[in-house]
């Protein structure tokens, strides 16, 4: 059985030949002095432990005295020990997860140079899923320390924050060796925490992890053979994704194309989101716009640094002939030179060490929808000739599992976003149909309002970027009484999140026309009311869970900062004297 990304965290296995890198035994019972004990008599020794878990976390909700902790040695995800100052926070560290296809079980590790030993060497049966969730790297008050064994017998890790626990492995079960403290957790529920659920594997003697009530669930109701345990510890929960981009907590605004930063700083506009398209495949494309082959990637990423704000990059590549009937995504050329840029962007990204936001794609998704029938998993794609994916389903599901992959492993401090499309289809079915993509897997949703200045689809005869639009209206009410107008938007996209693991939500390449109550206008000039509005009524989109709005000209005729009379400029500085908090 194997379970999702994101949604197990522990239960882990490993290998002898990686001991030395995942700690080596430093308190273990003499086989000798202790015969190694029957599976029965084993899973039995295993299931006392989890009861011995379970009232020790007891005893301490109830007294809240926590028992005085084992000073084992320190793995290299972790940062400090019991001597250490136990009053300072918590510091969030990654747990990085992979999947052993051979034993169906699960491992995890906070070290970097752990993760990096199992990508290198064991690729082929050891399949990188990414970060799972987090924990802290040093001590602090109220956490204890997360023991980690390994058991030579099946070659799978444990996990325990239990001294109880800790102690009656070590005395009962010789094949478990005890390497060391794996990071730090909480005994106790708590602002901050998330718990842990425990699962035990009697068939195959190991533990199974997940932090996700909707997991632990599926897996009491339809899989009987694991026996559920309760909560094994408290993880931290995930900081905010304004946190995690280094950004102030609040919601965040940003520009991208057709917005040079040289008018940026001439206008006194300090983003905190700049947006770039990378666009194209093969020669022409992104990568051959500088040298070495993809320097257009760190060259942009320190120009936006140089200025204060966080890099963004939109991933245009699927934008080719035969997009719309999905021809390409099963062309054994295109996909290659496909999968190499992708990879290729991720690793200039990882090189920056700079947080980064990332596009997937956009219209390819509204593409898939309607090409696919809303059943993405019928349009065949090359996906698994990838090493890092070989995975993953060879249709379009892959493509997004793939994407995401690639992100986590070399790029693991960029936070990914999928861009649906309402092209025809309800809020509801294209959040399912995002859903069965694998959308909630990403970090943020990226939303869109429209792609144009709504005066440009006025015009009698509008220039071309604009044509073939229908007949509108296009402008919309600033009262929410007519229609279109902001509430129907915000309601879309509430209802897409809710599908989508209420995932924070990025409102992208939004228009930056000018309100007026003429309709039309001139290029460069069409009006516009979505900077006006969003600008003046941020809290109505944090409140659907919104952490940032990207404004940008869509086409060569829409306004920019240079034609808005500097309109953004204004009402963003107006803004940011009194933000909207984000988590609202």
């Amino acid at each position: 059985m194997k379970f999702h990304r994101g949604l197990i965290l522990a239960a882990s296995c490993c290998f002898a030949l990686l001991l030395s890198a995942c700690g080596g035994g430093r308190e273990r019972s003499d086989p000798a002095q202790s015969p190694l004990s029957s599976p029965d008599t084993t899973n039995e020794l295993q299931k006392e432990g989890g009861r011995l878990n379970a009232l020790e976390l007891a005893q301490i909700a109830k007294t809240g005295v926590l028992p005085d902790p084992f000073d084992g040695p320190l793995l290299s995800g972790a940062a400090s020990s019991k001597a250490k100052s136990q009053t300072k926070a918590a510091t969030h560290t990654v747990a990085y997860r992979f999947y052993n296809t051979r034993t169906g079980a699960h491992f995890f590790t906070t070290s970097v140079a752990e993760r990096d030993n199992v990508i290198n060497t064991l690729s082929s049966i050891m399949n990188y899923e990414g970060p799972a969730f987090y924990a802290s790297s040093t001590s602090g008050a109220g956490l204890s320390p997360v023991h980690r064994f390994y058991n030579t017998q099946t070659g799978v890790h444990f996990y325990t924050i239990s001294e109880t626990e800790r102690a009656h492995v070590t005395a009962t079960l010789p094949q478990f060796t005890y390497e060391g403290i794996a990071y730090y957790a909480s005994t106790q529920a708590g602002v901050g925490f998330t718990p842990l659920y425990r699962f035990f594997l009697p068939s195959k003697g190991f533990h199974f992890y997940s932090n996700s009530l909707t997991e632990r669930d599926n897996v009491i109701a339809n899989l009987p053979q694991y026996s559920y345990e309760g909560i094994g510890y408290y993880v931290l929960q995930a900081p905010s994704i304004t946190t995690a981009l280094g950004m102030p907590s609040r919601l965040l605004g940003g520009l991208g194309a057709g917005n040079a930063i040289s008018d940026m700083i001439s206008q006194q506009i300090h983003p905190d989101i700049i947006d770039t398209y990378l666009v194209g495949v093969g020669p022409g494309s992104w990568p051959y716009w500088n040298s070495p082959n993809g320097a257009y990637v760190t060259y942009v990423s320190a120009n936006d640094k140089a200025i204060g704000a966080v890099p963004m990059f939109t991933l245009f590549q699927m934008a080719q002939p035969g997009e719309a009937d999905m021809i390409e995504v099963n062309d054994v050329a295109f996909m290659t030179a496909y999968w190499a840029q992708a990879k290729l962007m991720y690793q200039k990204i990882g090189a920056t060490g700079q947080p980064t936001l990332v596009n997937l794609e956009p219209d390819f998704w509204g593409f898939l929808q309607g090409k696919s029938g809303g059943d993405p998993t019928k349009v065949p794609a090359r996906v698994s000739m990838v090493a890092e994916c070989a995975s993953q389903p060879d249709t379009a599901v892959g493509i997004a599992g793939c994407l995401l992959t690639l992100g986590r492993m070399y790029a693991p401090k960029a936070k990914l976003g999928f861009p649906p499309s309402f092209w025809g289809g309800t809020a509801t079915s294209v959040g399912n149909f995002m859903a069965k993509v694998g959308a909630d897997k990403a970090d943020f949703i990226v939303a869109q309002t429209s792609d144009r200045d709504a005066g440009c689809f006025e015009m009698p005869t509008p220039v071309q970027e604009c044509e073939d639009r229908g007949s509108g209206p296009f402008y919309w009410d600033e009262t929410n009484t007519t229609s279109p107008n902001f509430n129907e938007s915000l309601a879309q996209w509430s209802t897409v999140r809710s599908i989508l693991g209420n995932l924070p939500i990025l409102f992208w390449q939004t228009p930056m026309g000018v309100p007026s109550t003429t309709p039309g206008g001139t290029e460069g000039h069409y009006r516009d009311n979505r900077v006006h509005y969003m600008l003046t009524n941020p809290t109505q989109y944090t409140a659907i869970g919104t952490f940032a709005i990207v404004f940008s000209a869509g086409g060569s005729t829409s306004a920019t900062i240079t034609t808005d009379g500097g309109q953004f400029a204004n009402l963003f500085n107006a803004y940011l004297a009194n933000p909207a908090p984000f988590p609202h």
